[in-house]
């Protein structure tokens, strides 16, 4: 095998080996059934990044020493996985938010796909807490919790839901910035939409234990309350189906928190077990657990689609009366909401900021723009000379003629991929 070093587990990539043109492999930081982290250096400004690969044991097979990945049988279900592994990627790629964990790049090579993320050191908020006597007082806490719960509010104004909040998925870097991590459950939400039953004991609602259970954001206030009330108690709530036959909870105030009695009192109503009797949003439970200033949320709302070659810089903004944006009703983004701050471009390629999975069908390496006018206010598209072409009320577009959009416009192209234009 020559100069090649393997490395354990024996079927993963070998050390060194540079994938997509850009990023040197290095050693493995983490394997589990459906996939291997390792560690990376991005060639073109040698920064240290995390490279996520796609490897489901069991349906694939790797010859040590090579990089090909060989499924045998079930292509079906290896194809329906990856693209599974990297919805994840996808519902936060758009994102550039200090507390929200930054994917880079996402890609399919050897067979099977990959993400790059940032590269993080630091320690997870359950560690934290483990090293620091089994509890935080609340002056420690909510340096950490309040920013994620920002965070989430963004998450939760596009339509998606984390389903996954606890203290192992929510990391304090080494300067002291918290990241909202592990996307892998999130999912669009809709009061018909069944979701697969997939939880965390002790943090997750009594809706999350059955499939057509009503979930949107109040799920994810009960995971956060649940995470806030470990922090401050050291003790575990009790699981969403025993509290139902008997609700046994401790009040926090009789179990060590030092918090004022209105945050005990706002996790208490984040832990309730009624959807209904929760708060709707995260931006109420936040603001009850400590009222945000004038600046508040705003410095935090990272809803900014960004380029990963780095041509557009656009700002963080809140949402707030002029706001241009996409709604994503049907396909790859569906449930999703694009705020427009500059020019956006969707395609295959990794050049375009709206990145759509090579084997989509329809779409074109880069298939169209969105293009803020001189004119004020207006908003164009743009066919990039895309193959099966874009539409707009149903109407192809000749490419390379701007459209000028107005409100409630419907943009379609490729297989089943919809956006409503919207002005608010």
């Amino acid at each position: 095998m020559g100069n090649v070093r393997l490395q354990e587990p024996p079927f993963a990539l070998p050390y060194e080996t540079i994938i997509h043109g850009r990023y040197l492999v290095q050693e493995v930081i983490g394997a589990g059934g459906f996939g291997i982290t390792y560690r990376g250096i991005d060639l073109s400004g040698s920064s240290q990044v995390a490279i996520k690969e796609y490897y489901p044991n069991g349906n694939a097979t790797r010859a040590p020493g090579t990089v090909l990945v060989n499924v045998h049988s079930q292509e079906s279900a290896f194809r329906k996985g990856m693209d599974k592994f990297l919805q994840e990627a996808r519902i936060i790629y758009h994102y550039h938010n200090p507390n929200i964990l930054r994917i880079f790049s996402l890609f399919e090579e050897n067979n099977t796909a990959y993400y790059v993320m940032e590269y993080l050191t630091g320690r997870d908020l359950k560690a934290i807490i483990k090293d620091s006597g089994g509890r935080l007082p609340w002056n420690r806490l909510k340096g950490i919790i309040l920013p994620v719960m920002d965070a989430l509010h963004v998450i939760h104004s596009d339509g998606v839901i984390h389903r996954d909040i606890s203290p192992d998925n929510i990391y304090v870097c080494d300067d002291g910035t918290p990241r909202l991590i592990d996307f892998g459950n999130a999912r669009s939400y809709s009061v018909s939409r069944e979701f697969t039953v997939i939880l965390k004991k002790n943090f997750a609602p009594p809706e999350q234990y059955i499939s057509n259970g009503r979930q949107g954001p109040w799920t994810d206030v009960y995971a956060m309350a649940a995470t806030i009330y470990r922090g401050l108690t050291g003790i575990l709530p009790p699981e969403a189906p025993e509290r139902q036959r008997h609700d046994s909870i401790i009040w926090p105030d009789d179990a060590g928190s030092d918090a004022p009695r209105t945050v005990n009192n706002a996790v208490m109503r984040g832990l309730a077990l009624g959807e209904f009797d929760r708060y709707a949003t995260m931006k109420e439970f936040r603001n009850d657990l400590e009222p945000e200033n004038d600046a508040g949320l705003t410095a935090s709302m990272g809803n900014v689609i960004t380029d990963i070659a780095g041509r557009f810089r656009f700002k963080d903004i809140s949402f707030k009366t002029g706001t241009k944006r996409l709604v994503c009703c049907s396909g790859v983004y569906f449930g999703q909401t694009i705020n427009i701050d500059g020019d956006i471009v969707f395609g295959r390629d990794n050049s375009c900021n709206i990145l759509f999975p090579k084997t989509s069908a329809g779409v074109s390496r880069i298939h169209c723009q969105i293009i803020k006018d001189r004119f004020p206010g207006r908003i164009n598209i743009v066919d990039c000379g895309s193959t099966y072409g874009t539409f707009v009320n149903g109407i192809r577009l000749t490419a390379g003629q701007p459209c000028s959009l107005k409100n409630g416009d419907m943009i379609s192209f490729g297989q089943d991929n919809s956006f409503r234009y919207e002005t608010h």
